[in-house]
């Protein structure tokens, strides 16, 4: 019974660290706005005219990458999908926040069921404490 307590109390504090680490990174994802400047920084290649370049590769094979333009002529707004690619990008960042707190707590689950379970042959003696 002593190894099979320390495989309970070992397999109790992995699931309440890791929901802790968990709830404390969702909640981190959840909340950062109240820290931040809401100011993005992103980065981009251009060439001397300023159009916007992107790596592409012409062969999947090939490990060479040719730059082409991302928006000739500025045919598409920048600022427009500068904006939706941003947005996608936070909405991620929410639904991924929200998955790692529902996790959080579902990994709080076994350890109470199993809590449930065991306090039931589980008694108090005062007797065997004092000595």
């Amino acid at each position: 019974t002593g190894l099979l307590q320390l495989a309970l109390a070992a397999l109790i504090f992995i699931l309440m660290n890791a929901s802790r680490i968990l709830a404390v990174a969702a909640l981190t994802k959840l909340v950062w706005r109240l820290s931040s400047p809401n100011l993005f920084d992103f980065t981009a290649s251009c060439d001397t005219q300023g159009n916007i370049l992107v790596a592409v590769s012409s062969d999947p094979a090939s490990s060479k990458d040719e730059r082409v333009f991302l928006f000739e002529n500025n045919a598409v707004d920048f600022r427009a999908e500068l904006h939706a690619d941003l947005r996608a990008r936070l909405c991620r960042w929410h639904r991924t926040a929200w998955l790692q707190l529902v996790t959080a707590l579902l990994l709080n689950v076994p350890w109470l069921v199993i809590l449930v379970i065991v306090s039931k042959d589980v008694a108090y003696d005062p007797a065997k404490a004092a000595s």
